[in-house]
C-alpha cells in the first residue's frame, strides 16, 4: 500500500515483510520495521500510519455495505 500525503511525504507499506518505507517532505527515504517505528516512537511516521489505517478502515467498511 502506498499513500502520498498533501505535504508530499509518502508511506509505503509491505505487509509480507512488515516494513514501512517513509519518504519525508524533503524527499529523504528511509526504511523501518513496524516494530522499530513503534519502539522508537517516530511521531512523524506513526501519525501517518494511524491516518493510513483510519482511511483503509473506512474504505473497507464502505465496500462491505
Amino acid at each position: 500500500v502506498q499513500v502520498v500525503f498533501f505535504d508530499r511525504s509518502e508511506v509505503l507499506l509491505s505487509s509480507e515483510a512488515r516494513v514501512v518505507t517513509f519518504m519525508d517532505k524533503q524527499g529523504v527515504r528511509t526504511e523501518h520495521s513496524l516494530d522499530e517505528v513503534l519502539r522508537t516512537g517516530r511521531a512523524d511516521i506513526s501519525k501517518r500510519l494511524k491516518y493510513t489505517k483510519d482511511i483503509m478502515h473506512r474504505l473497507i467498511n464502505l465496500q462491505a455495505r
